[in-house]
């Protein structure tokens, strides 16, 4: 709209225009039915931008904060053992057995948690995110919580666990071979999403494209 006010005042006369050029069974210039094309093409590309923006959006998100979670939880895997009420803490200070079990506990929880996150987003976008990375979605590749998930193991090996009885590495240990198994979306299973999926799509465009340029200057 903004270009034909634009051509009206340079040349005086009224062009109409259309924002995309679609093939219609009918005049779509006519003066009569114009206004309904532009307004249903203008609405359609709103609502398709809403749409495809909101869901990518969704899981973006969705997927930055799940990261963040692995992120904090890590760190409250490496500081487990530290009493939090101690003013002046020794290095050697740490917490009762009790009060492990009942932090412990706290963080498997959390831990199980997060996983049934992933597990639930994997469930609802894995066939839409096998059409996306078809596509080159950038929103779904940003996706980096996979790393996220196994530096829990990380935290853990980082805590005080050699200051404490020898049953409590028992405990540890289960939830270090758990981490060590990602925390993953997938395209329907065939390909795992991350940054190195996309790099990979981007690399195979422009091969396609230079092949195409070298046929077609």
């Amino acid at each position: 709209m903004t270009v034909v006010i634009l051509k009206y005042y340079e040349t005086g006369e009224v062009e109409l225009l259309i924002p995309y050029p679609v093939l219609y069974p009918f005049n779509p210039y006519n003066i009569k039915i114009y206004p309904i094309v532009y307004g249903y093409q203008v609405w359609s590309s709103v609502a398709v931008c809403l749409f495809v923006s909101t869901m990518d959006y969704f899981l973006y998100t969705t997927c930055t904060y799940i990261k963040l979670q692995f992120n904090i939880l890590k760190t409250k895997f490496e500081t487990m053992f530290t009493p939090s009420n101690s003013i002046s803490q020794e290095p050697d200070d740490v917490i009762t057995l009790a009060e492990f079990h009942v932090k412990f506990g706290e963080l498997v929880t959390w831990h199980q948690e997060l996983i049934e996150a992933v597990d639930m987003l994997e469930y609802i976008f894995t066939k839409a995110t096998l059409y996306n990375i078809s596509a080159s979605s950038l929103m779904i590749c940003l996706a980096l919580f996979n790393a996220s998930s196994v530096e829990i193991t990380e935290g853990v090996y980082n805590s005080k666990w050699y200051l404490m009885d020898a049953s409590v590495g028992k405990h540890l240990l289960l939830v270090m071979m758990r981490s060590q198994k990602q925390c993953k979306l997938t395209a329907f299973g065939f390909a795992d999403i991350d940054l190195n999926v996309f790099m990979r799509i981007m690399k195979s465009a422009w091969s396609y494209y230079a092949l195409l340029k070298t046929f077609y200057p």
